[in-house]
């Protein structure tokens, strides 16, 4: 997703933040970017600013608290000096990874439940919180239309990341099963999976086989041999499998997956016909007589919460 052309959505619809904290209806002259690019400026332009940490950390929140009122109420009982070095490092660990994608990623949905959970930071807070930082910035290094859409750029994708645990939250919570079911169906899905373990290019030829004879036009979602395909899936589902039992952890490697495929253009019914196909293929490859209720069961249970996800995941962009 970093690695696609960029192009700033919302500086080019003419919604970017004004001076004076507010949604400017100002259209920027942006160019296109490439997202390299954009995080090399994010990098570059971060060193000067920690050239000057605590005076830069103090003015962001000085904006945050004067400029975007209702933010006031989540530092009510936080030292400002405190809290601001806080962020400050806080954001130069995750400017760190702005190459490694994944490790990025992990560290901000980890951030965003704890803020979500713990302090109850929502959507809109993210938004205000943004604004406040970007004027905030302009004040201390010289300002450019690439600089805007570079640090632009880097907020949406932290604000994506960050607020995905929160917004499925809501989505996910009929799907919620007792620790006790957890563990049942962990252990269905571990006895069922077995026989895939031994022979993971069989099951995944037939898979993909079936899966392709039930609509074609699949054939251009995957553009490796069925073999490596296969191996890859069945490594996917056997870690996911494991975390079953602990469904936080479960749901959050699914969300990691869904934020990754996001770009592949999967349709929501294009997932649900995999989840049906992979049961079915499942199914034929284990003993008749040894298959029972309880795998059709904690089956169809992982593919409801992998495509509730995904289809959370999909309408938020």
């Amino acid at each position: 997703m970093l690695s696609s052309l960029f192009f700033r959505k919302q500086v080019l619809n003419g919604s970017s933040p004004s001076a004076n904290g507010k949604e400017s209806k100002e259209v920027l002259p942006v160019e296109p970017m490439e997202c390299k690019e954009a995080s090399s400026i994010v990098k570059k332009t971060w060193n000067e600013l920690m050239k000057n940490q605590y005076e830069v950390g103090k003015k962001i929140y000085e904006f945050v608290l004067t400029k975007e009122i209702s933010m006031s109420v989540l530092f009510m009982n936080s030292q400002v000096d405190k809290q601001s070095a806080l962020f400050m490092n806080m954001l130069n660990v995750i400017i760190g990874y702005l190459d490694d994608e994944n490790i990025m990623d992990k560290k901000l949905l980890e951030l965003g439940s704890i803020h979500n959970k713990r302090y109850g930071v929502k959507n809109e807070h993210y938004k205000h919180f943004r604004m406040a930082f970007m004027n905030a910035i302009k004040t201390y290094i010289p300002w450019n239309t690439r600089r805007e859409s570079a640090w632009l750029w880097f907020w949406d994708h932290v604000i994506q990341v960050m607020t995905i645990d929160a917004q499925q939250k809501e989505a996910l919570v009929s799907l919620n099963l007792p620790p006790e079911k957890a563990t049942e169906y962990a252990l269905a899905m571990h006895d069922s999976f077995d026989t895939v373990l031994e022979s993971p290019v069989v099951f995944g030829t037939d898979l993909y086989g079936a899966l392709l004879n039930e609509q074609c036009e699949l054939a251009e979602l995957f553009a490796t041999e069925f073999e490596f395909q296969s191996v890859r899936l069945v490594a996917i589902l056997q870690h996911a499998i494991r975390l079953v039992d602990d469904q936080t952890s479960f749901q959050n490697k699914v969300r990691l997956l869904a934020h990754q495929y996001r770009g592949h253009n999967i349709k929501i019914e294009q997932f649900e016909l995999f989840g049906r196909i992979f049961i079915k293929t499942l199914k034929a490859i284990n003993d008749k007589n040894m298959w029972m209720p309880i795998y059709d069961e904690a089956w169809e249970w992982f593919w409801q919460i992998v495509v509730k996800i995904y289809q959370t995941e999909s309408e938020q962009h």
